[in-house]
């Protein structure tokens, strides 16, 4: 029991050092004017959606307009149709990467190029991503490259934030 409770410990000050940083700035003036796009107004709507889906009825952008969305955040693209269709439409956008970006110019994806590997040399497969997305490495110069040419292509787009949801990717 006391090796969970010291496992937890560092996860929960990370977290109460972050919530102390970002207090200052919940209902200030210069969030609620909106000069720091990347934090969201108290009257903004946020979406998250995964993956851009098209078209009705469950179209993202159906969605989005369906529930007054004003942002769309955590989406994993790069793709500028998408940026694009969001910027036309009012909404922010904050683009996301991850440890499982597809190997370049694949298609389908494929998920080979500088992946993690185990103590066997086995791609490491995380249990619930059953369709073969392996896990990238960051120590590895080619997953690295990977992720520098993800972020530079979303970056391209006028995105008003990001999220890093796998650590290790940063």
């Amino acid at each position: 029991r006391h090796r969970e409770k010291t496992e937890v410990a560092p996860a929960m000050l990370l977290l109460l050092v972050a919530l102390a940083l970002l207090a200052p700035c919940f209902g200030c003036a210069r969030c609620d004017d909106n000069t720091l796009p990347f934090i969201p107004k108290p009257s903004d709507v946020s979406m998250r959606s995964l993956a851009f889906r098209s078209g009705p009825p469950h179209g993202t952008f159906a969605a989005a307009k369906a529930f007054n969305v004003s942002r769309i955040d955590w989406i994993y693209t790069s793709d500028p149709f998408f940026y694009g269709n969001a910027t036309q439409l009012g909404l922010s956008t904050s683009g996301s990467i991850n440890s499982v970006l597809p190997d370049p110019g694949s298609s389908p994806p494929t998920y080979n190029i500088g992946r993690a590997v185990d103590v066997y040399g086995n791609k490491v497969l995380l249990p619930w991503m059953t369709w073969g997305s392996y896990q990238g490495c960051i120590n590895n110069p080619e997953f690295r490259n990977i992720v520098y040419q993800t972020v530079e292509s979303v970056c391209t787009f006028a995105v008003s934030g990001r999220v890093d949801t796998h650590t290790h990717t940063h």
